[in-house]
């Protein structure tokens, strides 16, 4: 009776590595078939993003730069000129800008502030 149980036990014991060893066989490729297609275009995807994210804080930052040494230069700054530049520098800032940025328009905001006359 106990050579039967020994016996059976090794069968399935047998059995077991076997699906073990098959489902191993199986799992890499369908791994990297998953990361392949699930794992690595959201990699790709976050390095993108960071990239427009850097361009877009680029151009936001040349933008405030050109304007601020405008508007310094002139010596006064329009309404409707202040609130272009409160609106770049928003976002500027929400996209991690630095103190740059921050100082210019400062220094424009104190600036006068001259209604733009129309035509």
């Amino acid at each position: 009776m106990m050579f039967e149980f020994l016996n059976w036990i090794n069968e399935w014991a047998g059995l077991i590595m076997s699906l073990v060893v098959g489902v191993g066989f199986f799992c890499k490729p369908i791994r990297n078939w998953l990361r392949k297609k699930l794992i690595e275009p959201d990699e790709r995807q976050d390095q993108l993003i960071a990239l427009f994210k850097e361009a877009i804080l680029a151009i936001l930052h040349d933008r405030i730069y050109a304007l601020c040494h405008f508007y310094l230069e002139r010596g006064y700054m329009e309404t409707d000129e202040c609130k272009n530049l409160e609106h770049l520098y928003e976002a500027y800032e929400a996209l991690g800008g630095n103190g740059t940025g921050k100082k210019l328009r400062d220094r424009c905001m104190e600036l006068p502030i001259r209604k733009e006359i129309k035509d």
